[in-house]
């Protein structure tokens, strides 16, 4: 039996009105869903900004920069910024890390180069020793447009004075080897001076370069009491946990930044927020997100970079505390991010290890002025002292060892001494220096951080270095006739071979000086 089509226009109506109560209540409950959503999403905006600008205003109120234009060293006058200094240092510096290597092996090809290299040895003295130092960086552009190109050239001037160092001990003018030691450590200040991590790791690393020249130039010569005490003092006024907490406000300041880039749509990751002018707009996951997460995310955006202050601001404390508390506080906040604080989690740094090199910086500086305050004590007593006591009688206000809060250990055997520090493990490995060649990383392994000043190791060390490089020498020299030889061409001997230390100068008086720089 058929339905009538009366009753089948009748079943269409009444679905239609059913579908249009489904519809109309079904609209209003999803209006009335998105009111309340975007009345929840007002509130914790309101709420999570309120915690934002509670965060920033604790920084204020303790007078802390927020912009790293704060941070920035204050600019003297040119004829007092060694920055400028060092600038032309650089323009006449040509110097290759193989001839370092090498002139630290070979005392006359270290002549030769000390002397190809005396306008920038002589300009890089003169930039140490000057107190100010400010390099024309516009600390207003924004954060991810800033760079540092001095830094590595820091480090290579300080390599080249560490070989300047050791040819001046080998030539006996003990002295002047101590102030090539001294521009080192200068030079690691001032690149602490920028207020950035990098900075101030750049200045460790080259504080830890000037403490190998000048363990090398105790161990193989006798300064003058009055040059181990002028280097002394200059040690013992060397920035530890300052350079740091700048360099921590400074990373502060740029997240701070960062974060406000973002919020304005400004090109804070490159292709994320911005297309170059020539390129097709580039559309992805990663951009749809990162634009979505400072605008309809807001209350996670505004707790993110709270997050961030807020771990910026324990490190900073963190910086103060000794260690071990220092390191299980950074240990735990390395960890502590949790996975809604996505920007904090992938621009935050592990200061950690930041901070375990300020510590092993601090420790290398403490043990080199032990080591200069004994110098100086057997040039007035003509031995070195059995205790470190007699230095402390003597008037040295000797430093005390940063790991373990305790005077640092000290062993003195015939003429050779050695003084040490605990370091990260806080264990006394009885005075054992950290081995690259055994696997072990210096902070776990059984190691202390050493300062050894025997001429008989120094000198075993020298020659080490002089086979090491006549192996890299005679392997060069193969691979080239090798090269030349499949390419056709008849080979000669063109590559200069290193000379091996072994004439009796290094670490004596032997040998003429050739150079005297009285003029710096």
């Amino acid at each position: 039996m058929t339905e009538a089509p009366q009753d089948q226009a009748s079943r269409g109506r009444r679905f239609a009105r059913w579908l249009w109560r489904v519809l109309r209540w079904s609209c209003r409950f999803w209006l009335i869903a998105l009111a309340l959503l975007a009345i929840l999403w007002a509130v914790m905006t309101a709420r999570t900004g309120r915690e934002l600008e509670a965060e920033l205003n604790a920084i204020r109120n303790r007078g802390e920069p927020l912009t790293v234009a704060e941070l920035a060293p204050e600019v003297p006058p040119d004829e007092k910024n060694a920055a400028l200094t060092y600038q032309t240092a650089f323009d006449f510096l040509t110097l290759g890390d193989l001839d370092v290597d090498h002139g630290r092996a070979d005392v006359d090809l270290g002549r030769e180069v000390i002397d190809q290299q005396s306008t920038s040895i002589r300009l890089l003295i003169e930039a140490a020793e000057t107190p100010h130092c400010a390099w024309p960086i516009d600390y207003n552009a924004p954060g991810h447009t800033l760079v540092f190109p001095h830094f590595g050239r820091m480090r290579s001037a300080a390599r080249l004075l560490s070989m300047d160092s050791y040819v001046l001990t080998a030539e006996g003018d003990h002295d002047e080897a101590l102030r090539s030691c001294g521009a080192i450590f200068g030079i690691a200040e001032h690149a602490k001076a920028d207020p950035v991590i990098i900075g101030a790791l750049v200045g460790y690393a080259v504080q830890g370069i000037g403490a190998m020249a000048l363990e090398e130039s105790l161990s193989l010569g006798q300064p003058s009491p009055e040059a181990c005490r002028t280097l002394f003092d200059q040690l013992a006024s060397t920035s530890k946990t300052e350079s740091m907490r700048r360099a921590l406000m400074g990373e502060r300041a740029l997240g701070i930044q960062f974060f406000e880039d973002i919020r304005a749509g400004r090109g804070a990751l490159g292709r994320a927020f911005s297309d170059p002018p020539d390129a097709a707009p580039y559309v992805g996951p990663g951009r749809l997100m990162l634009s979505f997460y400072p605008t309809l995310g807001r209350p996670l955006f505004n707790l993110d970079e709270a997050a961030f202050m807020r771990h910026l601001n324990a490190n900073i404390e963190a910086i103060d505390l000794p260690w071990p508390q220092s390191r299980d506080e950074m240990q735990r906040l390395d960890y502590e991010h949790p996975a809604r604080h996505v920007l904090t989690s992938m621009i935050v740094p592990v200061f950690r290890r930041a901070a375990l090199s300020m510590e092993r910086a601090s420790a290398q500086v403490g043990a080199a002025q032990i080591a200069l305050a004994a110098k100086a004590y057997r040039a007035e007593h003509g031995r070195y002292p059995e205790w470190l006591s007699e230095l402390a009688a003597d008037g040295w206000e000797l430093p005390t060892d940063p790991f373990s809060g305790k005077p640092y250990h000290y062993r003195r055997e015939g003429d050779s001494f050695a003084v040490w520090s605990v370091g990260p493990n806080m264990a006394d490995n009885k005075g054992t220096p950290y081995n690259p060649r055994a696997g072990m990383s210096w902070e776990d392994g059984p190691y202390d951080i050493t300062f050894i000043c025997d001429p008989l190791r120094a000198r075993e060390q020298a020659a080490e270095r002089a086979a090491d490089w006549e192996e890299q020498e005679r392997q060069r020299a193969e691979e080239e006739a090798e090269s030349q030889r499949r390419e056709g061409f008849r080979y000669g001997t063109s590559v200069r071979r290193g000379r091996p230390v072994g004439d009796g100068r290094v670490g004596g008086p032997g040998g003429s000086v050739s150079r005297r720089r009285g003029a710096r």
